[in-house]
């Protein structure tokens, strides 16, 4: 998968639903937002990159240039 410049390998091993469900989102047509957030639960510096088909609310969002995502 590459997010702009970012490149992460998927495992080709493990459980494909995941994948699967990701190129689904990707594919369908329509504006995609995605956008970096976190959350209390989880140790301070963990970001959690959210993609969603509603904008999120202005308040926690800040939006940028078009990103190219690809699944390879």
């Amino acid at each position: 998968m590459r997010i702009g410049d970012f490149h992460y390998t998927l495992s080709a091993t493990g459980n494909r639903q995941g994948s699967d469900a990701l190129r689904q989102i990707l594919e369908n047509p329509g504006d995609l937002h995605l956008y970096l957030t976190y959350h209390f639960l989880y140790q301070s510096g963990t970001r959690i990159i959210t993609l969603s088909r509603k904008q999120p609310l202005p308040i926690i969002y800040k939006q940028i240039r078009p990103m190219y995502i690809k699944l390879t």
